[in-house]
């Protein structure tokens, strides 16, 4: 068991349990259920005495049975009191995260009449799978930031309209039951996700279902006490892993490692819930992706300058914690990106950084799983795919920052994200009835 602290915050961290079953064959609501159930019945076991023990002495705690960690407000004579319990594994602090603050931000106007497609979402080719078919229909993507309001490009396709908000929308910070944004970072990156405008097209996966945690507030910062509850609602959304998303969106970090973030992420790809996180923008210097992304269960996402295939000032560079691990795995557009924003329901927003090339990858899984059902939750088959297929890139490759190879390297990670290769990819791994690479 973990036990996390800060000032008087601490956590506590329960043994971890394997499954030990093959999940990626198995049906996707058995499959949600199965580590679910597993996940609640390891922390009710292992965390019922230190539980007792703290409503025996009125300390106030919160237990997340998805890493089987227990969040307490604390003093020294708690600390001490806790050594008598063998069940406890370590104690760590709980740190604080922020939105990986957007660069050169600025409201936009909307067209008079339907725009060009964003250059993001062309470059990623996007618009050539909607001709085939496939929009994101039958997927639902997740954000958690800090929060979305109902902009007129989102509405329609969020899953909570029809008033069930405990099913789409979570707030971690002051449990307000419906959306909002009092920053405009998460609105923005939903709109890139999976917006559905008539002026603007801003989205990749435009008929995709949405759902959103908030646990960043309005300063754009947020405890990852706050992380852990929005992580256990992208795997069981009101309780039911059945409608958990199939793909999250992370433009955030900070901190430090903990077995309760890493035990989180375990768990939501154990569920087949991709997890894609930000980079960082702390550019020019190796060495600066940040948490979570710097995580190997992170599907990481560096920026590229707008309109060129050359990797963005800002986008922080690898290696990974293994320095023979890559980071980022991947690519996007990251600058100058226009977006949905929260100060009117019409209103859009131009903003760099690597908060805005994650989204784009998000948006590109939800496609890929809307295009192939053989895919659909099998991250390490998608990933595959996604690294195999990418391109565009520059004609001066590099082996900066360790990398031990030109490709991958720890800046670009794979290249440029290609959603219509990717697609054309497992149509042909579907003929051959492989998914080997």
């Amino acid at each position: 068991m973990f036990l996390l602290y800060s000032n008087n915050m601490l956590t506590l961290l329960l043994y971890k349990k394997t499954l030990g079953v093959d999940l990626q064959t198995m049906d996707e609501v058995v499959r949600g259920r199965l580590v679910v159930d597993s996940l609640k019945s390891v922390s009710e076991e292992s965390q019922k005495r230190v539980i007792s023990y703290l409503q025996r002495n009125n300390y106030k705690f919160y237990s997340h049975w998805i890493s089987n960690v227990i969040s307490v407000e604390a003093d020294l004579t708690l600390v001490k009191g806790l050594s008598q319990f063998n069940e406890i594994e370590s104690i760590d602090k709980v740190d604080t995260a922020t939105i990986i603050e957007p660069l050169e931000q600025q409201n936009v106007e909307a067209p008079k009449e339907k725009a060009t497609i964003e250059a993001g979402i062309a470059w990623v080719k996007a618009p050539e799978v909607w001709a085939k078919g496939y929009k994101g229909q039958g997927i639902t993507v997740g954000v958690i930031d800090t929060g979305a309001t109902l902009h007129n490009d989102l509405k329609n396709f969020y899953r909570g309209r029809n008033g069930k908000h405990q099913e789409a929308w979570l707030d971690a910070t002051a449990n307000r039951p419906q959306p909002y944004d009092d920053n405009f970072h998460g609105t923005h990156c939903h709109g890139t996700v999976s917006a559905n405008g008539t002026r603007e097209t801003v989205g990749v996966a435009v008929e995709a279902e949405w759902v959103s945690c908030k646990f960043l507030t309005a300063s754009g910062s947020g405890s990852y006490d706050g992380a852990l509850k929005c992580f256990t609602f992208m795997l069981a959304p009101n309780g039911n892993s059945d409608i958990r998303p199939h793909v999250v969106s992370n433009s955030y970090g900070g901190g430090t490692p903990t077995a309760a973030l890493e035990r989180a992420l375990d768990a939501l790809l154990a569920a087949g819930v991709e997890m894609v996180f930000a980079a960082g923008n702390s550019g020019s210097r190796c060495g600066t992706v940040l948490l979570p992304a710097l995580y190997p269960q992170a599907f990481s996402v560096g920026a590229l300058n707008r309109n060129s295939h050359q990797l963005a000032a800002f986008s922080s560079r690898g290696p990974g914690r293994e320095r023979e691990k890559t980071k980022p795995e991947i690519s996007a557009p990251g600058a100058l990106v226009r977006s949905t924003s929260n100060s009117s329901p019409d209103a859009y927003r131009s903003a760099s950084g690597t908060s805005m090339a994650c989204p784009h990858v998000a948006g590109v899984v939800a496609l890929l799983w809307s295009a192939n059902r053989n895919l659909k939750r099998n991250i390490p088959a998608t990933r595959r795919v996604l690294e195999k297929t990418a391109g565009d890139r520059p004609s001066q490759e590099t082996t900066d920052c360790s990398s031990t190879q030109r490709y991958p390297n720890n800046l670009y990670g794979y290249g440029t994200v290609n959603v219509l290769k990717a697609v054309e990819l497992a149509e042909k791994l579907d003929q051959q009835k492989s998914l080997n690479l």
